[in-house]
């Protein structure tokens, strides 16, 4: 599946808040979608290098101006909503709502929210993450081979999920790994 990006964002690093006006966002999901985008993940908050950092309240503010729009557009072109945050008040409110993915760019949202994704049907992605915002400074040793610790990650996490009494079925079926190799 191809996942499309939306930064609904002034200060986003890959396109400097080109789509966060509602009107410019809805033609460019429309736009990715039939480029043949089968998911949109939609951010508010960027996370690149010095960027602005958001409370949760602030970050809800701004999904509220356009998500009902956006799932509005779900329904005409099928494809999968996807929210990229870490707050998770943010998840508690968005767990009602007609989103398929949260897409936690922290890695760290509490085991128990995480559970309640997975108990609400919902996908969940924890993205190996070395800070937000991110840190030109903050790296992987070079000395080490990256994927050891984005797999000491993947397997803490499991190991988390596990415990918490989440099956091994459910892992599968609704946990996704991103190995993070933006900014750090």
């Amino acid at each position: 599946e191809i996942m499309a990006i939306l930064n609904y964002t002034p200060d986003s690093f890959s396109d400097g808040g080109k789509y966060n006006q509602i009107d410019k966002a809805i033609a460019q999901i429309i736009n990715q979608v039939k480029l043949g985008a089968s998911i949109v993940d939609l951010g508010v908050e960027s996370t690149r290098p010095g960027a602005v950092v958001l409370d949760s309240s602030e970050e809800i503010k701004l999904l509220g101006q356009i998500l009902k729009p956006i799932i509005e557009l779900k329904k005409q072109y099928n494809f999968r909503l996807s929210i990229d945050t870490y707050h998770a008040e943010t998840v508690s409110w968005l767990l009602s709502m007609d989103i398929d993915i949260i897409n936690d760019v922290s890695g760290n949202l509490p085991i128990a929210l995480v559970a309640t994704i997975i108990k609400n049907n919902k996908n969940y992605i924890a993205m190996h993450n070395l800070g937000i915002p991110a840190s030109k400074t903050t790296i992987i040793d070079l000395k080490l081979d990256p994927i050891q610790p984005i797999n000491s990650f993947i397997d803490n996490k499991i190991k988390q999920l596990l415990n918490f009494g989440i099956n091994q079925e459910n892992i599968e079926k609704y946990v996704i790994f991103d190995p993070g190799i933006g900014f750090g």
